[in-house]
């Protein structure tokens, strides 16, 4: 057997720490040896904890598509009818879409939505076990002022307008759910894979790649037997409970900042500077249980628990043009255009936090 590969100290280090009985340790613990195949497990008759914590930044293609998309908001009289005032106008909300619709104000006006309830309900099903997600949200629609202003006299400019506010367009309040039986699949696969790529001498204790280091502390990964750069899975093919669980909140709200104008009752002009504003948080928990008596062989695995927490927050900027043009007193017609938005100063912010808890009963 090897020789105790822990060394207790009297405070609590940062990084590298394993729990016994409230003492904080540090790993002292060499890298395997392929001549101690399956030898590693610590010959301690009390129960452990390996934690290890990630923070890092970091963007992807589920962050482009995620907030390049938009699902406008607002007032109620603008959800209620659809949304659809691109050629309507005389609506707050509608400034996101057509900036012409200011020009139709022809007094001033102030609008506040103070609560848009959201009700989100996801059924899953993983290995034929179903799962249920449900929870009702709810955030501030818009809010802002118009003021109409008197056009040139002796003109047929009739109205100005000018218009301050913000509309949620984009809302990223969801949850999610999966729980089931894992049919002898387990993380600890994927973990082994990048132990053996790493390599033993490569394994680190802090940063990206210190899972590694959890889960051969927690009985996760073990050598490959007959090989001296492999690692495998200890549990594979062991029948244990998985769970996921996502929660995500936050949104995108639009800051808008416009100005229009009516030209004989018929042509209507406007243009938006929008400023969004994204702040977007998602906490995502996987767990791994070892839950079955039958299990007894594999018995010093207890649980797994990888929590994610991923941050965005930042600000861009665009520009819309619209026009709205009064073809006959029943029928308008309208156009928009636009630019695409420049986000600057993106602040993204991803912490993996990782627990393993495992007993030797030897």
């Amino acid at each position: 057997m090897m020789n105790n590969p822990l060394q207790i100290l009297k405070g609590c280090p940062k990084g590298g720490v394993v729990y016994i009985k409230n003492k904080c340790i540090i790993n002292k613990k060499p890298k395997p040896n392929p001549m101690n195949t399956f030898t590693k497990k610590i010959a301690l008759c009390i129960s452990f904890i390996a934690l290890m914590q990630i923070n890092m930044s970091a963007q992807n293609e589920i962050d482009a598509l995620r907030f390049s998309e938009t699902d406008w908001q607002g007032t109620a009289r603008f959800m209620g009818a659809g949304k659809a005032f691109g050629a309507v106008g005389a609506e707050f909300s509608a400034l996101n879409t057509n900036p012409a619709s200011i020009g139709l104000y022809k007094r001033s006006d102030v609008t506040f939505t103070p609560m848009t309830i959201s009700a989100f309900r996801n059924t899953s099903n993983y290995n034929g076990y179903g799962a249920l997600a449900q929870e009702v949200k709810y955030n501030v629609g818009s809010a802002g002022i118009v003021l109409a202003m008197n056009g040139i006299s002796s003109t047929l400019w009739k109205k100005f307008q000018v218009g301050y506010g913000f509309n949620r367009i984009k809302n990223y309040n969801n949850v999610l759910s999966i729980d089931g039986r894992n049919q002898g699949a387990t993380i600890g696969s994927v973990i082994a894979d990048v132990a053996t790529n790493l390599g033993m001498d490569n394994w680190p204790e802090r940063g990206p790649g210190v899972e590694t280091w959890v889960a051969w502390e927690s009985y996760l990964i073990d050598p490959k037997p007959g090989t001296t750069d492999a690692y495998i899975a200890t549990l594979k093919g062991v029948d244990m409970r998985q769970r996921v669980s996502v929660t995500q909140a936050g949104g995108n709200d639009e800051m808008v900042f416009s100005f229009g104008s009516n030209y004989d009752d018929k042509l209507f002009l406007g243009a938006t500077l929008g400023v969004p504003f994204i702040n977007f948080s998602e906490r995502r928990i996987y767990q791994e249980i070892n839950d079955l008596k039958e299990n007894a062989a594999y018995w010093e695995f207890q649980n797994l628990t990888i929590t994610d927490r991923h941050t965005v927050r930042t600000t861009g900027i665009n520009l819309k043009l619209g026009i709205i043009y009064q073809l006959f007193d029943f029928l308008r017609v309208g156009a928009a255009f636009h630019t695409p938005t420049y986000y600057g100063n993106v602040r993204d912010f991803f912490e993996r936090q990782m627990l393993a808890r495992a007993i030797d009963n030897t």
